[in-house]
């Protein structure tokens, strides 16, 4: 008992942490102090048993506590989370390719759902929309368009594939393809009203170099009335300069002003303004 008493050195509390004493610092002196009491119980345990010397049993529990620190460490310069530092048995993430197939999958659902409540036969409804995104890959999201509105947009393909050559004749040098994309919306509207629309949209931006330059970045602005209101909001937040000047030079511009939003509703696909 006497041997054990020498042989047990004294350890000294942790100091606390102050305003100079870095997180690592911390995590040294925490790994230094249980290797030092892992060593102690190494070299109790060898001298109660008998068997072997002091010297062996702390050899081998110093070799222990390093493997389990190294352990530790490897993980923690892995981890970004407590969960992560903690649980070994953490899944592997998923990946974005297989949130995109539930996402469409999910949203399928809810189109074929709304479908059978009106009535339609939720298989063509299927088919005509798959036939429609062989035209336009990946057009189908409930970010861009209700259920209801995709089922109506079902109901006519042909007529679709129309609207997208009357807005190529409209806007010849923009991307049709990306403004429907974008705001899918355009092709629930009548062949006259696209017609309409763009001789609007047009004489609105008679002013500009490029309407069609203006109109793929801001699909939204192929509707008169939100052209006429961000040309509205664009004189007041910038006045003594040509609304349809700051439009043509920085198309983006109102994506990036906080009073006029026109990203789509997640719900509509409409013209969002916050107030």
């Amino acid at each position: 008992m006497l041997l054990l008493r020498h042989a047990a050195p004294r350890l000294a509390p942790p100091r606390p942490a102050g305003p100079g004493c870095s997180g690592s610092r911390l995590r040294w002196h925490g790994s230094h102090v249980a290797s030092r009491r892992s060593s102690h119980l190494a070299r109790s345990d060898g001298a109660r048993a008998g068997g072997g010397s002091s010297a062996d049993g702390a050899g081998g529990g110093a070799a222990a506590a390093q493997t389990e620190e190294a352990r530790f460490h490897d993980a923690y310069s892995k981890a970004f989370t407590m969960s992560q530092l903690y649980v070994g048995n953490r899944p592997a993430p998923v990946p974005a390719a297989d949130w995109e197939t539930r996402r469409r999958k999910r949203d399928m659902e809810d189109i074929l759902l709304a479908a059978r409540r009106r009535g339609k036969d939720a298989a063509a409804v299927q088919a005509n929309l798959a036939a429609l995104e062989a035209l336009l890959p990946d057009l189908v999201n409930l970010n861009k368009m209700k259920p209801a509105d995709w089922v109506a947009l079902s109901e006519d393909v042909t007529g679709a594939a129309n609207k997208l050559i009357l807005l190529k004749s409209a806007y010849p040098d923009a991307d049709v393809f990306s403004i429907v994309a974008r705001r899918p919306r355009t092709l629930l509207e009548s062949e006259q009203r696209i017609t309409e629309s763009a001789a609007a949209v047009k004489a609105l931006l008679s002013a500009a170099e490029s309407v069609d330059e203006i109109i793929q970045a801001v699909p939204e602005l192929t509707d008169p009335a939100t052209l006429s209101r961000s040309l509205s909001f664009l004189s007041t937040s910038f006045p003594g300069q040509d609304p349809v000047a700051l439009l043509q030079e920085n198309p983006g511009i109102l994506l990036n002003l906080g009073e006029s939003n026109v990203e789509d509703s997640a719900e509509y696909g409409e013209l969002t303004t916050k107030d």
